[in-house]
Formats: structure tokens, sequence, C-alpha cells
């Protein structure tokens, strides 16, 4: 029994969410917010248009007619921000969020206190419960702008409405807005949780297993992302591990897998967090460093590579020597995507192997 209490209990941990948990997963939530909005904006505007058109022709809908308006356009511009401003980059999506919200506790509210007088609060009571299961924000916020609303419906039942119906609504709201709250809780945290886990599946799809480096198709991705976004001078380095091979039948794969490790962490120690950095097979890695403003500056880190993956491995009793030959090529002179200055780089680097490896070599055409 107590061991069920506290898996329960589990589900509903403040501390579960902090700041972080929001900043890190930024992307991933405002683009599931930005389809939530978009949903609940369409069908809140339709449903109050309709009850709007309605009041035209059916009495008992017709003394909240500017109410429906009201909220329709409201929703209506929700959804404008929503499209135009909001999905474009700007950081405006909380605050679209937590306007839709009150937005739409202002319509129950009002329908419940002041419209219809004579009836139980209905609408505001589902709204308190249903509607912050649908948007991912901290839970004290949303159930803040929840607490809000019950207050003001609360003030406002107490001076329109009869005090028998009061007494039965502000009963049921507030066992509403107590239910609102866990589910607040519970959902953000599903939420959060399915958003994690995609993540880190995506992350076991895009990165390598060995060398935890981005994989060629990753690397891919985020390259042409960025070229199609950007003209600006980028560089793509692309580096061999000269006699590899020889390394592989002297020692083993273990050794190799060795020397694959320590090439991507010295990579991983020049260049991030700015580059690129991917084995894309073998014993082949790239980097890709996005708007470069000082090639001499990237001359001095391509030698310092150089420098330090050139070995001499002497164990067990046998010699072995590695370097490292390095192709050069620039963006977008050199290619627009990829392939293309994957390719140029590939030219380059060959061209430093004929030049007696250990060396770097600039794509010419």
């Amino acid at each position: 029994m107590i061991k069920n209490v506290k898996r329960i209990w589990n589900k509903f941990r403040i501390n579960e969410f902090s700041e972080d948990v929001f900043s890190i997963n930024e992307k991933e939530i405002k683009e599931i917010n930005q389809d939530t909005i978009s949903v609940v904006g369409l069908v809140s505007s339709i449903l109050t248009g309709i009850l709007w058109f309605a009041s035209f022709f059916l009495s008992q809908f017709k003394e909240n007619r500017n109410l429906y308006f009201l909220i329709a356009i409201i929703m209506i511009i929700c959804l404008l921000i929503n499209h135009f401003y909001v999905k474009k980059g700007n950081r405006a999506g909380n605050i679209l969020i937590y306007s839709m919200l009150f937005s739409i506790y202002m319509f129950g509210i009002l329908l419940g206190s002041m419209s219809l007088r004579d009836e139980n609060a209905t609408a505001i009571c589902v709204l308190l419960t249903v509607l912050p299961m649908f948007f991912i924000a901290h839970p004290m916020k949303i159930n803040l702008i929840s607490t809000v609303s019950y207050v003001i419906f609360y003030i406002l039942a107490i001076q329109y409405k009869e005090n028998a119906i009061v007494n039965h609504d502000i009963i049921n709201a507030t066992i509403y807005l107590i239910l609102g709250y866990f589910v607040c809780y519970y959902s953000v945290r599903t939420k959060l949780e399915n958003i994690i886990a995609r993540k880190e599946l995506k992350d076991q799809r895009d990165i390598d297993f060995l060398t935890n480096l981005l994989n060629r198709g990753a690397a891919q991705k985020r390259v042409d992302d960025f070229l199609e976004s950007c003209d600006r001078l980028s560089v793509m380095l692309l580096l061999d591990i000269d006699n590899f091979k020889g390394v592989n039948d002297t020692y083993g794969h273990d050794k190799g897998d060795e020397i694959l490790i320590e090439t991507a962490l010295l990579l991983a120690s020049v260049f991030e967090p700015k580059g690129i950095i991917s084995r894309v097979g073998g014993d082949e890695f790239v980097v890709f460093i996005p708007e470069i403003k000082d090639l001499s500056e990237l001359y001095e880190k391509i030698e310092k590579i150089i420098k330090e993956m050139k070995r001499d491995i002497r164990e067990e009793g046998k010699h072995c020597l590695i370097s490292a030959s390095i192709g050069i090529a620039l963006a977008p002179e050199d290619g627009d995507t990829f392939e293309k200055i994957y390719k140029s780089a590939d030219i380059a680097m060959y061209n430093a192997k004929k030049n007696g490896k250990c060396a770097y070599a600039i794509f010419n055409k």
C-alpha cells in the first residue's frame, strides 16, 4: 500500500520540473505547443463562431452573442500570432499559451456566472480540469492561471447568482480545480518523459557508438540544414588516419578502436562546441566549422591536429607509425551541400596523401 502511494506521489513531484528541463527540451516543447495552439485555437474559434451564428436564429443563444463573438476573435488573433510570429522563431510562445488559457477560462467564467445565472456552471468546471492537460509549460504557472480564474469565477458567481446555485457551483469548481492540479502535473510530466525518450532514441540513431560523435547521416543533415539557411564562409575538414590498417594488422582491432576514440577526443577538444564533428566511416572524420572568420587561426589548429596525430607506436616489441592527412574545402565556394563539399574535401585529402601524408591540402578547382 505504502509503495503504491509513493509511486503515485512520484508522478506529481514538483522538483522534477526545473527550468533546466524545459530549456534543454525547448525546441521540442515549442513545436508541440505550436501544434496545440493551432488545434485549440481553431476548434475554439469554430465552436464559438457557430454559437455566434446560431444566436441570430435561436433565442437561447442570443443573450451571449457578444461573448461568442469576442472569444472567436481572440482565438483567431492567437492563431494568427502563432502562425506569423511564433512559428518564425520569436520567443513569445509561453505568453501566447497563458493568454489563450486565460481567454478560454474567461469564456467559461462569464458564461457560468453572468450569462447563465439560473444554471449550474458546467463549462468552467470542465475547463479547470481538461484545459491544463493540453499544453507543456511549468505546472505551477499553468495552475496559477487556473487558480486566478477560479477566484474570478468565485467573485462573479457570488455577485450575480442565487445562493443555492452559487454554493453548488463553488463546491464543484473547487473539486475540479484540485483535480486539474493533478491532471496538469501528470500530463506535463508524461509529455516531458515522452520527449526525453524520443530524444534518447534519436541520439542513439545519430551517434557513432564507438566515438560518441555524430554519424554520417546526422552530420549530413545538420550541415545541409545550415547551408540551406546561410551562405557565409564555412569550412569542411576531412581527416583520414594514415596507416590505420597497419595498426589493426599489427596490434588488433582493440588498438585500432583506441586510436579512433583518441582521435575523436582530440577533434572535440580543438573544434567543439562550434564545429560539427562526425565519424563518417572507418578511419575518416569530418569537421564542419560554420561561419568561420579567421582562416589563419584554423590552419594553426589543423597543424596542431597533424602534430598530435603523428605517433610512433611501439608496443609488444612491434612498431607502427601513424599520422593524419587532412583535406580542406570551403563552402559555398567548393560545394553548397554536404555531398558536394565532402567530395571536394576528399579530393584535397588524397592530394595531401600523394604529397607524402602527415599534411593538409586545400581543394583547388
